[in-house]
């Protein structure tokens, strides 16, 4: 099985990845307070760490969207 070489640019993509994902380990490791997360319908807790994942992801899912209907 042959692979392609390594270019700069896409190893510099895998290392901000990985460090998003310590990042997303670290913050949900560290925020152990369950938080009440209304939603009309639907009320569950949840460890404020998921919430922030949450969010965070889901804004910058609409963001890039919005960003990509723009042009």
């Amino acid at each position: 099985m042959s692979r392609r070489p390594e270019t700069a640019r896409r190893a510099a993509r895998d290392v901000a990845i990985a460090i998003s994902l310590v990042f997303a380990v670290v913050i949900v490791g560290a925020n152990f307070v369950l938080v009440e997360v209304r939603l009309p319908g639907l009320t569950f807790e949840a460890r404020l760490g998921w919430v922030i994942l949450v969010a965070l992801a889901l804004g910058f899912g609409a963001g890039a969207l919005w960003m990509r209907r723009a042009h």
